[in-house]
């Protein structure tokens, strides 16, 4: 059985351009969605992805209705698709990590976050400062944290201590949020 270039265009479609929109968006913004839309399924029956899934369905519906494909062509299209998406889906969840570590927890936000850090330590207390530890918290939090969501706020926390032990020992904590394309904190 052949398969010509416009009933492959026709059955890829819905799934290329969601792919295109949610790496367009943000893709780990689009993984968050999806992650809150898994969670609310879980306790509403899975109403969520019901509705989530019925543009495809239609999509296929219609074009089964418009003679284009077969009732048959309809269903496998649309089970490959929902496949094709939890494909994704998996993919990014391995890569995500990785990808927020270069995006969001680089180099340059490191330093520039430890030299902020170091200047409100030395307004608070008057004393010279070094980071003793910092601590990058990723946005995709984990539920055995507490955090029952599995959604946190992208987080970088600094702990810094006096340079010089023998005069006083002070130690402060400071945690800066990424929120609206930027560092907020201290």
């Amino acid at each position: 059985m052949k398969i010509s270039f416009k009933a492959t265009i026709l059955y890829s479609l819905p799934f290329i351009l969601t792919v295109i929109a949610a790496f367009g968006f943000d893709i780990l913004n689009s993984l968050d969605l999806f992650y809150g839309y898994l969670l609310i399924a879980i306790f509403t029956f899975f109403i969520p992805v019901a509705v989530f899934c019925s543009p495809y369905a239609l999509y296929f519906f219609i074009l089964s209705k418009l003679n284009k494909i077969s009732k048959m062509g309809a269903v496998i299209a649309f089970v490959f698709t929902m496949i094709g998406f939890i494909g994704i889906i998996v993919g990014v969840e391995k890569l995500y990590k990785p990808i927020e570590q270069k995006l969001y927890f680089n180099e340059q936000t490191t330093i520039e976050l430890e030299k902020r850090s170091l200047k409100r330590f030395k307004m608070d207390t008057g004393l010279e400062g070094e980071i003793k530890n910092s601590k990058p918290i990723s946005r995709k939090g984990s539920w055995d944290e507490g955090d029952m969501s599995g959604i946190e706020e992208r987080k970088y926390t600094f702990i810094v201590v006096t340079r010089d032990s023998s005069k006083q020992f002070v130690k402060r904590q400071y945690t800066f949020t990424y929120k609206y394309g930027g560092w907020s904190g201290v």
